[in-house]
């Protein structure tokens, strides 16, 4: 395991600091919200598990490299919403496709008790896998 003098200053190098401090994989819980951005709530951990009867969350906006995966344990399928903020690197709402699709979409849905990752290859754009994805 490699030593840091300390933590590492926050902002834009080849690595952001900020994911450098970051040591573990960070987990949450949050009450899925209901329709399209900015209601649900947006995905603040590494790992989230959505719960409730709500049917949507959103992504937060799309940075290179960040990676998100969602545990679907509400009531149904559940929406998977890109930010509909505009990118800073891109100027427009971020956009979210399946791994077997090249089609760009608002969101994704995620089947009852699935899980799916999200990750971010390119500005503003989200690619996710699971098996049994199907587009809207």
């Amino acid at each position: 395991m490699v030593a840091f003098p300390g933590p590492f200053e926050p902002g834009y190098r080849l690595m952001d600091g900020d994911a450098l401090n970051r040591r573990t994989m960070s987990t949450q819980s949050v009450a899925a919200g209901t329709g399209g951005p900015p209601g649900p709530p947006v995905l603040s951990a590494q790992i989230t598990e959505a719960t409730g009867t709500g049917n949507s969350v959103v992504l937060p906006v799309a940075q290179l490299g960040a990676a998100f995966t969602v545990v679907n344990n509400t009531a149904a399928a559940l929406n998977v919403f890109a930010s509909n903020t505009p990118n800073p690197a891109t100027g427009v709402a971020d956009q979210v496709q399946l791994a077997q699709d090249s089609t760009l979409s608002a969101f994704v849905p995620v089947a009852h008790f699935f899980i799916a990752t999200f990750i971010c290859y390119r500005p503003g754009t989200w690619k996710t896998f699971y098996p049994g994805a199907t587009q809207p």
